[in-house]
Formats: structure tokens, C-alpha cells, sequence
């Protein structure tokens, strides 16, 4: 075995795949709550290796296959992207024997992730790389992407989610403990309208900025990665998730210099009139649908976002409503 407690991987598991010379050793990688991740490192090359989880994403054929067009898309363009291994099947992920799904891609060199910075040369490029990588997937036809979770980003639905099982809950304690909460999100549940008018278009929908890696000389972009997500979505979620994922700051209000930076990166490819015409209220309404799912978590005493304690949800669930608070008292003179 691998190292038993940090890659539950049968050695005869990785030898499925072309991988080159002997394995030397496993270290996990700690960033990510969905999927587990490992650096494995052999005599010729090091890899990454995950075991995806087949809990969120029931239908693990078609998220590698969704990555699989996306990656030789991007190639054909000439654009960095992750290199996923092939088995000896031919399919970029194996079904081990103990029924886990498990893929490899090489590791990019002299590469750097962070979960956070201050840096605007790197919030600009994080912002240039999510917007070069949507730009280039615009010409795939939205039937070849499968949408491998139902309703991501439907902000309307995870709303509709929350106070339907707030109704049905009222009684509990929990319910009565976040009532202003609920009672703000109600009053702010029209944002949940923001796209409705607005096509959909092949996108990442998880932009932050851990999911972007860099060259650690230059702090340039080296590729966008986390593509599990890729489906029909919203060009103004992508960049509204990006802005609330780096442009935040620790009290949850709206850092503007960095959201000039990261705007000056995304918006250096051409976006439509009408995407960009509700860039702002997309920031709002995503903080939104963001605050409500980690609400549903903790009324519901469950855990999917993998925190520490399920109170750290209404935690969560307060600070996003507080940013999108914020950034609504400041779009009058956002520029974008």
C-alpha cells in the first residue's frame, strides 16, 4: 500500500496508469473540502492524484469527460491546462477496486496555489487567467457539457431550498436563532433574478483563488485547475464569484482596490453588453445564494462545506450577507 493513511490507493491501482519511472512517495495536499488530494512523486515525474467524490459528483464518467473537452479545447488553442494521465482503458480517471474513483495529472512545475493575497500583481492575474479560460471555452457548444450538479448557481433554488425547510422547521430552535438572518435574505431574494435574461455559456463556476496556479518566479498565470465544475453557467457568476472569493476582506466588506485589479485582469477579454451590464448585482446575488446554502447547513445540523463544527455555518452564512450588504450600499460608484 501507499502510505495507508495518506493515500487509500493500492499500489497495483497506479500502475493502471502510464505514469513514468518508480514510485518514490505520497504527501496529501490540504487545500480543497470536496475532493482528496495527493502529490505523488516518482523517479521521472511528479504527479497529482485525487479521489474525487463520487457523494457530490454522482456521475464521474461525465465530469472527466466534460474536463477531457475542455483540456483538448484549450490545447488546440494553445493555452496551459492541466495534463490528466490516461489508464491503460484510455479514460482519464480508473474505478479502483474498492469502488473509489481516481484520477492523476501531471504536476505543473515551479508552480505556487494560495488560498489568499494582497498582492495586486496577483489578484490582477487571477482575474486574467479566470478571464482568458472562459473567453476560449465560449465557442463550445453549450449541448457538449453535461451539467453535473443540478441547479449550481440557480440562486433562486437555493433560496427557494432554504425557506421552504424554514417553513417546515419553524419551531426549532435553530429557525428561531437566524430569523433576522432569514428575514434579510427574504427581503433580498429579487437579486435572485439578476440572470434571468442572460444566455448560458460554458464556465468554470468555482473561480477563487486557490483554483488558479502561478509561476512562483514572475506570479504569472501557469493554468486555471478544479475544473470539476465545468458546466453551463453564467459568465457575471464567474466573475462575481471571483470577486467574492478575492476582493473580500476580513470584516466582509468590499476591498476596492483589488476589485480594480482582479476586474482590469477578467475584463481584459471581451465580455457582452449584457453580461456586463449586471457584473455588480451578480456579485450580490452570488454572496446571496452563498450565505443561503451555509445557512440551509446549519439549520439543517448538517455539514457539507466540511467545516470545522456545523456553527461555523451561520458564521459563514452571516459573513456573506454582511459583504453583500456591503457591496449594495457601494454600487453606485463601483465601476467595472
Amino acid at each position: 500500500m501507499i502510505g495507508i493513511t495518506q493515500v487509500k490507493v493500492d499500489i497495483l491501482e497506479l500502475l493502471k496508469f502510464n505514469l513514468s519511472g518508480e514510485y518514490l512517495s505520497s504527501e496529501p495536499i490540504s487545500t480543497g473540502h470536496i475532493n482528496s488530494t495527493f502529490k505523488l512523486k516518482f523517479s521521472n515525474a511528479e504527479y497529482i492524484l485525487q479521489v474525487i467524490n463520487s457523494k457530490i459528483f454522482t456521475s464521474v464518467p461525465s465530469v472527466m469527460n466534460n474536463i477531457s473537452l475542455v483540456t483538448g479545447h484549450l490545447n488546440s488553442k494553445g493555452v496551459s491546462t492541466l495534463e490528466y494521465i490516461n489508464n491503460y482503458n484510455g479514460l482519464n480517471y480508473l474505478k479502483t477496486s474498492k469502488g473509489e474513483y481516481i484520477r492523476i495529472c501531471k504536476y505543473v512545475d515551479n508552480s505556487i496555489s494560495m488560498e489568499f493575497s494582497d498582492d495586486l500583481k496577483y489578484i490582477y492575474n487571477a482575474g486574467l487567467g479566470f478571464g482568458e479560460f472562459c473567453y476560449n471555452v465560449l465557442d463550445i457548444p453549450n449541448d457538449k457539457v453535461v451539467d453535473v450538479i443540478p441547479n449550481f448557481h440557480n440562486t433562486k433554488w437555493y433560496l427557494d431550498r432554504l425557506f421552504y425547510i424554514t417553513n417546515v422547521l419553524q419551531y426549532q430552535d435553530r429557525v428561531y436563532k437566524c430569523q433576522n438572518l432569514l428575514d434579510s435574505l427574504y427581503s433580498l431574494k429579487d437579486y435572485s433574478n439578476v440572470v434571468q435574461s442572460v444566455h448560458k455559456r460554458i464556465t468554470h463556476n468555482d473561480v477563487k483563488f486557490s483554483n488558479v496556479l502561478f509561476n512562483r518566479f514572475d506570479k504569472s498565470v501557469k493554468c486555471v485547475i478544479d475544473l470539476d465544475t465545468i458546466m453551463n453557467g453564467y459568465l457575471s457568476y464567474d466573475f462575481a464569484d471571483g470577486v467574492r472569493s478575492i476582493c473580500r476582506n476580513s470584516d466582509n466588506t468590499l476591498n476596492l482596490e483589488k476589485l480594480e485589479a482582479y476586474s482590469k485582469g477578467f475584463l481584459s477579454y471581451p465580455i457582452s453588453v449584457e453580461e456586463k451590464s449586471i457584473l455588480i448585482d451578480s456579485i450580490i446575488a452570488i454572496s446571496l445564494e452563498l450565505s443561503s446554502r451555509y445557512l440551509y447547513e446549519y439549520i439543517c445540523n448538517s455539514n457539507y462545506f466540511n467545516l470545522k463544527s456545523v456553527q461555523d455555518n451561520l458564521t459563514k452564512a452571516s459573513g456573506y450577507l454582511l459583504f453583500a450588504k456591503d457591496v449594495i450600499s457601494k454600487r453606485n460608484y463601483i465601476e467595472v
